[in-house]
């Protein structure tokens, strides 16, 4: 029980980048507006295949994330297409509409809904948090 609980502790830690949830587009757009000039060119759009259906696809998921709260590229977590993470994960994968990720040799499973091309949102423990992409 207490390994769960470290391991939620460190997965929302590593998801949000310390950020409070992201509850409105309004926030986004704040977030947007906030960020430093050196930031917001790091996180250029880039044009991402969406699935027709809006389901997530590895494709989607392949690229530096960090949550909108901040806008902050430099603290993203990085999805490479091979299953490993340049950030705080050791890898990653998506079954379905969970973003399975492993840390300290244990896996979890993370509800993500894609909200637009570079927005996500992240279920922990009933709490959402959105991601932007960089």
């Amino acid at each position: 029980m207490k390994k769960e609980m470290i391991m939620t502790t460190l997965i929302i830690l590593a998801l949000t980048a310390c950020g409070e949830p992201a509850s409105t587009t309004e926030a986004t757009e704040k977030s947007a507006a906030a960020m430093p000039a050196e930031t917001k060119a790091e996180a250029k759009a880039e044009p991402v295949s969406l699935a027709l259906d809006g389901a997530i696809t590895k494709e989607f998921m392949t690229g530096k994330w960090a949550d909108v709260k901040d806008g902050d590229c430099a603290l993203a977590q990085d999805f490479k297409a091979d299953g490993t993470v340049d950030g705080f994960f050791e890898s990653w994968k998506l079954e379905g509409d969970n973003l399975v990720v492993t840390i300290m040799d244990e896996t979890k499973s993370i509800p993500v809904k894609m909200i637009d091309a570079n927005q996500v949102d992240v279920d922990r423990d009933g709490k959402i948090f959105r991601l932007v992409r960089c």
